[in-house]
């Protein structure tokens, strides 16, 4: 039987390095994730004053995050989930550069130190192979996210002050992300890319823990949008940022026995720096994102 062209690709992708096609995934999924989402942005902006073009600019830029998270479960599905979780950051660096190079804004030394750490970073952490995991302690995965919702919403209905709860909301916001992650992981330790894509693209549409994620990341945007009507997104966005890249390499260490390398943790180390320089300490009018 003569194979498609989509299908010779696949098969090619299939073919290459497993830390490459990781590596390759992760930085495109999470790249066009950041971009599509400043695209949504610009699009919802544009409506007022110009609907057709906002709304072709606003479904493309949302197509565009539906082919981030088919690239990020690939990732997340034949290689470690820790290392691609921690490569959230990469989606931040991609805009930075995005923002230099189409958007023309100025992009200083600290901008350009990050986004360097984040490369190598990427790099170290995706070209070192990963022993196979062997199975998954479900149980803990329960436990965690049970334990992470309570107390987080506990200890946002309990705290007193405005922009505290915004905080304690995005690390929630951050955590259920990363949860997606993890029950992606769940969901595709059974597939294989060399079962072809037809096959592989039927089991992704029917797998349980797979569509729990779609849920879980549905329900994470959701409580983010709360969290910013609490507070700056100044304040709000390293609180997220920091819980979806530090929750995953947790709990791949702990429910998938993913076993890292030392230079595994330097890579994760220099991805995690590198994104909160990014995110952290850039000063923004007080009035720009709510109440202080």
């Amino acid at each position: 039987m003569q194979r498609t062209r989509a299908t010779r690709l696949w098969y090619l992708f299939a073919s290459m390095s497993t830390s490459i096609v990781v590596l390759l995934c992760a930085v495109a999924g999470y790249s066009i994730l950041s971009i599509s989402q400043a695209g949504q942005k610009i699009g919802l902006h544009t409506i007022p004053d110009n609907p057709r073009r906002g709304w072709a600019i606003w479904l493309l830029a949302t197509s565009g995050t539906v082919v981030s998270f088919f690239l990020v479960l690939v990732a997340i599905g034949i290689g470690s989930v820790s290392l691609v979780g921690a490569m959230t950051g990469v989606g931040m660096a991609a805009l930075t550069v995005f923002s230099r190079f189409v958007l023309h804004e100025h992009v200083g030394r600290r901008e350009i130190f990050a986004v360097t750490a984040i490369g190598v970073g990427a790099g170290i952490a995706g070209a070192i192979p990963l022993g196979t995991e062997a199975g998954a302690r479900t149980a803990v995965l329960y436990w965690m996210v049970g334990a992470v919702i309570v107390a987080y919403g506990v200890a946002a209905v309990g705290v007193g002050r405005r922009h505290h709860r915004g905080l304690i909301l995005g690390g929630l916001a951050g955590s259920m992300a990363a949860f997606s992650q993890l029950f992606q992981k769940l969901g595709t330790l059974s597939l294989s890319v060399h079962d072809g894509l037809g096959p592989l693209l039927v089991s992704v549409a029917t797998n349980r823990p797979i569509l729990v994620s779609i849920v879980i990341t549905v329900s994470s945007m959701f409580v983010a949008q709360v969290a910013y009507t609490r507070g700056q997104a100044i304040r709000i966005i390293p609180s997220y940022t920091a819980h979806a890249s530090a929750v995953p390499v947790v709990g791949g260490v702990l429910i998938f026995n993913e076993h890292l390398q030392p230079l595994h943790w330097v890579g994760i180390a220099l991805l995690f720096a590198g994104t909160m320089v990014l995110v952290v300490g850039r000063p923004q009018p007080a009035s720009a994102d709510g109440p202080v």
